[in-house]
């Protein structure tokens, strides 16, 4: 399985920023440019995310107590497409409220998870730095509509 992943990351990068791609430009066709560069917040950052973790996962690949914890953040990372889609699809929730809720149980399963590890093994837990990116890319939701992120998205926007 270990080995199938460097052949499955990569397509999963990939499918991220073709779904990213083909998000923005919709959403720049159909709401306009302030739309589609908000929106870039809920895909673009995976891509960097999953990335980091995942090659975070490999570096320590030999380390099991630090190659875990990134391993299951990169699982944590894809929950949140199809969690949102459930809230949607069959519980009628609106599309900005079910990405919220997504975000926010994406951050709660490796709070949860670096809080218990933390306390058994008296010392901070490796799950901290997953927390700590889940969170981030919460953020970045919620700031969808700044100035900061519509800088940055704008930038984004140019490479895409």
């Amino acid at each position: 399985m270990g080995r199938l992943s460097y052949i499955l990351a990569p397509l999963v990068l990939l499918s991220l920023w073709l779904i990213t791609e083909e998000r923005f430009y919709g959403n720049l066709e159909q709401q306009g440019n302030t739309a589609a560069v908000a929106h870039l917040s809920l895909n673009f950052p995976n891509i960097i995310f999953f990335a980091l973790l995942y090659s975070l996962a490999i570096y320590y690949r030999k380390r099991s107590s630090l190659h875990i914890p990134f391993m299951l953040g990169t699982a944590i990372l894809l929950i949140g497409p199809g969690l949102a889609r459930i809230l949607i699809i069959y519980f009628g929730v609106g599309f900005d409220n079910s990405v919220t809720i997504s975000k926010l149980v994406m951050v709660a399963i490796p709070a949860v998870i670096a809080i218990a590890d933390s306390i058994r093994k008296k010392r901070i837990s490796p799950f901290t730095l997953v927390l700590a990116i889940m969170i981030v890319n919460a953020l970045l939701w919620m700031a969808r509509n700044t100035p900061f992120w519509q800088a940055i998205g704008s930038a984004i926007a140019k490479i895409i």
